[in-house]
């Protein structure tokens, strides 16, 4: 009975972090393109997973203990604490978390090499734009003592301020 416990949690840690992955290619991609290598990205996902399945074993743990020590009591017999079982239990749990956690960490890792990287480039091409309007709108005294960056800015897409516009932000022009 234990082991199709374990079985069904660590497939639904499985599926949570398959969801991670999913959700977090966008990260994923910009730590690749950055310099991050696979085994890092797949550590990561490895970490993570652990820390579920063992935060997991944890609370099972406390509660099996606290329901073991209600039933001694309501039965009347001595209750025996014993460490060395429930370290087991716990090392059980987090090796369940490496098991069901490996997969979807590989997969992060070996996701990120194109699809990922896609979207982070295309969102660091959207942040550095954005960044360099905003710090040719903060060069500008006029304009950074009345308003603030973000009225000129909409960094949720590739488009400049009033005063910076693309041909304002080439060498020749200067910051004046």
């Amino acid at each position: 009975m234990a082991a199709v416990s374990l079985l069904v949690g660590g497939i639904g840690i499985m599926n949570i972090m398959l969801v991670s992955v999913t959700e977090r290619t966008r990260e994923i991609g910009l730590r690749l393109a950055i310099g991050a290598l696979e085994r890092e990205v797949l550590l990561q996902f490895l970490i993570e997973a652990v820390v579920l399945a063992a935060l997991g074993g944890l609370i099972g743990i406390v509660i099996a203990t606290g329901a073991s020590y209600a039933g001694a009591q309501l039965l009347g017999v001595p209750y025996l604490f014993d460490p060395a079982i429930n370290l087991l239990s716990f090392v059980f749990s987090a090796g369940i978390g490496v098991l069901f956690g490996y997969f979807p960490g590989r997969r992060a890792a070996r996701r990120g090499s194109t699809r990922s990287r896609r979207c982070a480039t295309s969102e660091a091409r959207r942040t550095s734009t954005t960044a360099r309007c905003a710090a040719v709108c903060w060069a500008r005294p006029s304009h950074s003592a009345t308003v603030g960056v973000r009225a000129f800015v909409d960094s949720s897409a590739d488009s400049h301020c009033r005063h910076c516009s693309p041909s304002s932000l080439s060498p020749s022009k200067g910051l004046s």
